[in-house]
């Protein structure tokens, strides 16, 4: 993988407008970084893995899950193009969880000697990094709190409102309009609820005209303000509280001192 960035890499960043940043990062690795292809459905990471720390998904989605002993299974995120996914740290070396392809994905793997260098570009990296680390955790939380306290249909619509939020920011929307590879049954699995009740509620919003649906072409926001309501939400504010200022963080002429940001891990 030494030399120039790898294709898939180079086109994705022109086609979305992504920061520079981590391209630049990832040139200039040389012989140690690791760029990769996982097929819809292959198994990345699986949980107590001893793994590498970090994934930067270029290309795809990837579903983090959690099984029990019983062989029941959870979503418990999702991971989108321009997002970083941490695996495991010095500290606790084993993935936490497993990780799946739900799509081909094109995936960088980035290790703490990258991550904790000593230049402007590695500071600015972790700030990117730990503004991700924060938006994640701001959004699972917030899935969390609707999980135990809200209705099947303020966890469907909050679920549905996080995608377009996160796929808009990947360049990802048109308009209203969003596809995402996940099925029915997965949107259940990521919001702890039956497939029969993901679809009766879907219909019920579908029949409010709240949204239009077709599982092979994607959604569509008809009445993004009822959704909003519904997920109990102000669009302006979970904007803020979900996505990092990646734009920001990327501009050539802005000042980064790799002392005022230490080795995150």
């Amino acid at each position: 993988m030494a030399g120039c960035i790898p294709a898939c890499i180079a086109n994705s960043n022109q086609k979305a407008g992504r920061p520079d940043l981590i391209y630049r990062m990832v040139d200039q690795l040389g012989s140690k970084r690791v760029a990769k292809r996982a097929g819809r459905g292959t198994t990345i990471a699986y949980e107590g893995d001893d793994t590498g720390p970090f994934i930067f998904v270029i290309n795809g989605w990837i579903a983090t899950t959690k099984s029990l002993s019983g062989g029941q299974t959870q979503i418990t995120d999702l991971v989108l193009p321009n997002e970083f996914l941490l695996l495991a740290t010095d500290v606790s070396p084993m993935a936490a969880f497993s990780v799946e392809a739900l799509t081909d994905v094109d995936y960088v793997l980035l290790f703490f000697d990258t991550v904790n260098g000593c230049s402007s570009e590695a500071a600015r990296l972790r700030r990117y990094i730990t503004g991700d680390i924060c938006g994640r955790q701001a959004r699972l939380s917030a899935l969390m709190l609707r999980l135990g306290r809200a209705s099947a249909e303020s966890r469907i619509a909050f679920a549905i409102m996080e995608l377009f939020v996160r796929l808009e920011a990947a360049g990802e929307v048109k308009g209203q309009k969003f596809h995402t590879p996940i099925n029915q049954h997965q949107l259940g699995d990521f919001v702890g609820l039956s497939n029969v009740h993901v679809c009766r509620t879907l219909r019920r919003m579908v029949r409010q005209g709240i949204m239009s649906i077709n599982w092979k072409t994607g959604f569509e926001i008809l009445d993004i303000d009822a959704l909003c309501h519904l997920a109990d939400i102000d669009m302006d504010e979970f904007r803020l509280a979900i996505i990092p200022d990646r734009a920001g963080l990327a501009q050539p002429n802005s000042t980064f001192s790799p002392e005022a940001w230490p080795a995150i891990i």
